[in-house]
């Protein structure tokens, strides 16, 4: 009996039993297996989303646009290097008057292109009124338009800014040389967001291949700490959820995180159904957390500002639960809906980790969201990384003596809206060389991957920020939502700057219509009169 005893002992601490847990000469439990969930992955893919139109899907007229390819160089500026690959675009040529209608191209950004803009907005519209021929070019390494089979980091290093404003350079050589009555016909340019920068910067650095641009909501200054966009964020809540949403999602922000720093960390992490995984004490984990909340609500403030309301009704309406709990209810309701939608095993549960958020950033193999991509940007072009911890801003003195007094005053001030102040701008230099840079000595590289601070300022100094935007408004119109989380990298005033009541990102690139307000009404037709006045112009 004794040696029967002692085998049984001997075959479990083995593992025999996989439903089996324990160490030798201790109790046995359970090992209970979560199926974990990642709920990062929607909110991220929302914000780099097409900028939507109102016109349904079903609506348009898909077969007047034609998809088409054309060949571009991997590297416009290696001589050396004789690889390429096949850009996709879209065309709409009927409304084409030649010899005289001019090329409108709706300029591709982060996202994968559609036929939507060659058939309805704004700019379809001009194009319609005067007789041009519009394309949709879509950017490198986004959409189906890629030079290579995966993202891997061998292969981002030919996606830039640069890269992609030589290929839209190529295009329209192409265009002109090639495509019957467009040799001699002006160019009119449109973009949205990214997009918009890059009509900006194409008119500066190939002002030959462009007669007139639009851009939509711009971010124009590269920068390491964003920190603006989510104190806008909360403008947004307030102004279309009202103060009390706003001032119960501040106020139940602070609390969560003061919560996690707690004893009872663990009692909001089961209510919230939290993975193990996650760690409370660790920073890197409570930031993921709450840029993963932030990234929720930016979404909204930034394409569906006008739903708000709907969303914070939960907050505001009385119920039974004390306040904790009803702000961890509403929590819920941002983390939960994909695992409630699907039928999961019972033991599932939420990856809120910083894990959980590296994981999406470091497949090489999921191509058509953009997310890797946009990040490998940030990271070596741009930087705009949202945060939220206190403290000044970090903003170059050039960039805030390019700024109006009233801005430079602004950079300095205090946020009213935190939102838990747990994202710090070491998170985003830590995700940035774990999952393109793993190998690096970090004491070496103090801004990760190289030093993004000095890649910002390398931008900046090649598009030439705020300043060189201004010299570009004889041929630029630039256009902002006043509730634009992104306005405050963007050119704000100017003789061709519009700013746009009680709007949000890209809000102006849909058809004029009579149930908009007056100012958006006002600021689409002023669009339509500089393209016209630039035209006119350059035919004399």
């Amino acid at each position: 009996m004794k040696m029967l005893l002692q085998i049984l002992i001997f075959l479990v601490c083995q593992g025999v039993f996989l439903e089996l847990r324990s160490t030798c000469g201790m109790t046995v439990k359970k090992e209970i297996v979560q199926q974990r969930i990642n709920p990062y992955t929607q909110h991220l893919h929302s914000l780099l989303r097409e900028p939507p139109l109102r016109a349904t899907e079903n609506s348009l007229q898909k077969d007047l646009v034609q998809e088409l390819w054309l060949e571009q160089k991997l590297d416009h500026f290696d001589a050396t290097n004789n690889r390429t690959w096949l850009m996709r675009y879209l065309r709409n040529d009927r409304y084409q008057q030649p010899p005289h209608g001019p090329i409108y191209i709706f300029v591709g950004g982060e996202w994968e292109i559609s036929p939507a803009y060659l058939l309805t907005g704004h700019l379809h519209d001009i194009a319609r009124q005067h007789g041009g021929v519009l394309y949709y070019v879509e950017h490198r390494f986004y959409g189906q338009s890629w030079p290579a089979v995966d993202a891997a980091v061998e292969n981002l290093r030919y996606l830039s800014a640069r890269q992609a404003l030589a290929d839209l350079a190529h295009f329209i050589r192409q265009l002109k040389a090639n495509e019957v009555g467009l040799a001699h016909t002006k160019v009119i340019l449109a973009g949205a967001s990214y997009s918009g920068s890059l009509v900006a910067w194409f008119a500066k650095l190939y002002p030959d291949l462009i007669s007139a641009g639009w851009a939509s909501s711009a971010p124009l200054v590269a920068k390491m700490d964003f920190r603006e966009y989510m104190q806008q964020v909360g403008e947004v809540v307030e102004h279309r959820g009202g103060r009390q949403c706003s001032g119960r999602l501040e106020s139940g922000l602070i609390s969560m995180a003061t919560q996690l720093e707690s004893s009872n960390a663990s009692q909001l992490l089961q209510a919230l159904r939290v993975c193990n995984n996650f760690e409370p004490t660790n920073p890197l984990d409570r930031a993921a957390l709450f840029n993963g909340i932030g990234n929720y609500f930016a979404a909204y403030a930034q394409l569906y500002d006008d739903q708000i309301a709907s969303i914070c009704a939960p907050l505001i309406t009385p119920t039974d639960y004390d306040d904790s709990t009803a702000f961890i209810q509403f929590v819920r309701r941002i983390f939960w809906p994909e695992a409630e939608s699907v039928k999961y095993a019972e033991d599932w549960c939420i990856d809120l980790s910083y894990e959980g958020m590296k994981s999406i950033f470091t497949d090489t193999t999921e191509l058509l969201s953009g997310t890797r991509q946009w990040f490998y940007q940030s990271c070596h072009e741009f930087g705009w990384f949202i945060t939220t911890t206190s403290g000044r801003q970090n903003a170059r003195p050039k960039d805030i003596r390019q700024m109006p007094t009233t801005r430079r005053h602004a950079q300095w001030s205090p946020l009213q809206y935190s939102f838990g102040r747990q994202v710090s701008l070491n998170y985003f230099q830590q995700l940035c060389r774990v999952v393109f840079d793993p190998h690096s000595d970090t004491a070496a590289h103090s801004g990760s991957v190289g030093d993004i601070s000095i890649s910002v300022q390398q931008t900046n100094s090649q598009f030439g920020g705020l300043t060189a935007a201004i010299a570009l408004q004889q041929r630029v119109i630039f256009t902002h939502g006043q509730l634009d989380p992104w306005r405050g990298v963007g050119l704000q005033e100017g003789k061709n700057v519009i700013t746009i009541p009680d709007c949000s990102h890209t809000a102006d690139l849909d058809s004029i219509n009579f149930n908009d307000s007056v100012e958006m009404n006002v600021a689409k037709l002023k669009v339509a009169a500089f393209l016209r006045s630039v035209l006119r112009r350059a035919a004399n």
